[in-house]
């Protein structure tokens, strides 16, 4: 998984149990998501959170020394957000 995210970039999970009625309904909350403008979009960009939950916006990432072209939402179901005195990889 450390590689997959840190040097590739990005993984595929199948096969997790995910109801797919959840899936939908998240899917389809994100595709709204990013039908909105940009400045709202922008309200909730991870530079903004010390979670590391938010979005990206085109571009914005980078992977392999190389610019993503994509826009890009994280999520998570709800828990307490990193506090700036944790390190910087903290999880919950």
């Amino acid at each position: 998984l450390r590689e997959a995210l840190l040097v590739v970039g990005y993984l595929y999970s199948s096969g997790i149990g995910i109801d797919q009625d959840l899936y939908d309904q998240v899917r389809n909350e994100d595709i709204g998501f990013f039908e909105l403008p940009d400045t709202e979009k922008q309200k909730n960009e991870l530079k903004n959170e010390a979670s590391f939950l938010g979005c990206s916006r085109l571009g914005n990432d980078i992977t392999a020394k190389k610019a993503d072209w994509r826009e890009q939402s994280d999520l998570s179901p709800p828990h307490p957000g990193r506090k700036r005195s944790d390190s910087l990889y903290h999880m919950v």
